[in-house]
């Protein structure tokens, strides 16, 4: 928890989920476009990634969540987050690790949770993309005046 919860405070990652809210404010048909892309993704073949999909898992943010991606520790030797997501206030995808069931995750449950609750531990559940059952770090974002700009989720698997 607390290697995630350092990668959710990264000034890049801060950065990156601020702008993202900036762009996202000023849009025009917003929910429209959000509600598109999510038919979009979810229609995609599950063995082929769109280049907007590619984008969000090929972004220099995937790629410090990427770095998380195997963490080695004392106590647990390594610890493998296989999916690691990143939403801004949104609740769209702005960067993954891998591919994600859709693309917003604003109707979500444990992504509502995230804006009361500044860390969850999700039950073990079968994480599809994954591939694994697991349990879930969610953390919520805050900026530094202390207010909600979005959620990081790290899928670890159950052994």
């Amino acid at each position: 928890v607390s290697q995630m919860l350092e990668l959710a405070s990264h000034p890049e990652i801060i950065k990156a989920v601020i702008d993202s809210n900036e762009q996202f404010a000023v849009m025009d048909k917003r929910d429209e476009y959000i509600d598109t892309k999510d038919k979009e993704w979810v229609m995609q073949p599950k063995n082929q990634n769109s280049p907007f999909m590619n984008a969000l898992i090929e972004n220099n943010i995937s790629k410090i969540l990427k770095t998380k991606a195997v963490i080695s520790t004392t106590e647990f030797g390594d610890v493998y987050f296989p999916k690691i997501l990143l939403t801004n206030a949104y609740g769209v995808n702005i960067a993954n690790t891998i591919r994600t069931d859709d693309y917003k995750q604003s109707d979500e449950q444990w992504w509502n949770n995230a804006k009361k609750e500044y860390v969850q531990i999700r039950e073990v559940h079968w994480d599809d993309n994954a591939k694994i059952y697991s349990a879930d770090i969610v953390i919520r974002i805050d900026d530094s005046n202390g207010r909600f700009i979005g959620v990081l989720r790290a899928t670890t698997p159950i052994r």
